[in-house]
């Protein structure tokens, strides 16, 4: 796995339950911040980072995918 350097300026932190299935809902807020819009269906990734989860969305280097 790659390493990650993570920068945590301000922190902003929520609590969430996750369902019988594993789901977590990512807030609002942290949608409009990064700007993911659900209507896009929008790839997210996610990264085993310490004792946390890492989730950015995703990146692609030309349009075909």
């Amino acid at each position: 796995m790659a390493n990650i350097n993570i920068q945590l300026g301000d922190t902003k932190g929520i609590s969430r339950k996750m369902d019988d299935l594993g789901r977590i809902v990512i807030p609002s807020e942290f949608r409009k911040e990064l700007n993911i819009n659900e209507d896009e269906n929008p790839w997210i990734e996610m990264f085993l980072v310490n004792d946390g989860v890492y989730i950015r969305k995703k990146k692609f280097l030309y349009k075909g995918e």
